[in-house]
């Protein structure tokens, strides 16, 4: 892992066009803080090029993105992209794979019974239903889930001929999968901000998305796990930071 810093002091003397600083400094009120490592212009302790080299053989340096619900890991990735850089989306692909594959498709079967299945298509809502109300489903069908992502990822990985690839998914931390990435980037908010996101974005109550975001690890749970905390409290601020970031991979 690491070491970590606070970077607030550093950034009261950054300037660049149409920032200030301010959206990242103001985060102390919510305990959001933007950590790097404790040399501005070395980051790691190791080369780049060793720690390719001990994530997928090939060069390339995998990069995880995770937050919690409504958190800004979407527009995080989404500069990412714009940036140049793919992404694989764990959660939209594991949903194909649940779908496609037929070795998952019986596994899922054996585990929650035909109803899992409606006319060949997966019963998405009946399944939330069963997984939502008993945590021993969920653990098992992410037992057999990640398993088929994370092959279906390095397939991927072979695919790409960026110098950065990009790993987003909710649970990267929870599932364990964080080990598969070599610098791991967690994305945080303030809870008002993120359960207007998803009131706006799901169209549920703010109850719901009050549970929703309960049901998850907390951000403090997390931060251990992370090499960069990013507090997104504008899209400006979120965007320089991930241009940061990347800067320094690229160094």
């Amino acid at each position: 892992m690491l070491s970590k810093i606070d970077l607030r002091d550093n950034l009261k003397n950054i300037q660049f066009d149409g920032y200030d600083g301010k959206s990242i400094l103001n985060c102390h009120n919510e305990k959001q803080r933007w950590y790097r490592s404790s040399s501005r212009n070395k980051l790691f302790t190791k080369s780049l090029e060793s720690a390719s080299k001990e994530s997928n053989g090939n060069g390339q340096i995998i990069l995880g993105v995770t937050g919690g619900i409504g958190s800004g890991k979407t527009t995080a990735c989404n500069h990412l992209q714009h940036l140049g850089f793919s992404i694989y989306n764990s959660d939209e692909r594991a949903k194909e794979l649940m779908q496609t594959s037929k070795s998952l498709v019986e596994k899922i079967t054996s585990i929650f019974g035909e109803n899992a299945y409606h006319n060949g298509k997966l019963h998405r809502p009946w399944i939330g239903e069963q997984v939502f109300a008993n945590k021993t489903l969920l653990e098992r069908l992410n037992a057999v889930v990640h398993p088929v992502v994370g092959e279906d990822f390095n397939i991927w990985c072979g695919q790409q001929d960026s110098w950065l690839v990009v790993k987003e998914a909710a649970i990267l931390i929870e599932s364990g999968a964080y080990k598969s990435v070599d610098h791991l980037v967690l994305i945080t908010a303030p809870e008002e901000q993120r359960i207007q996101r998803v009131i706006a974005r799901d169209k549920v109550s703010r109850n719901a998305a009050q549970q929703r975001i309960r049901n998850q690890w907390s951000d403090e749970k997390k931060i251990p796990y992370a090499d960069f905390v990013i507090a997104n409290s504008t899209v400006k601020s979120l965007q320089y930071q991930i241009e940061e970031i990347v800067s320094q991979l690229r160094s």
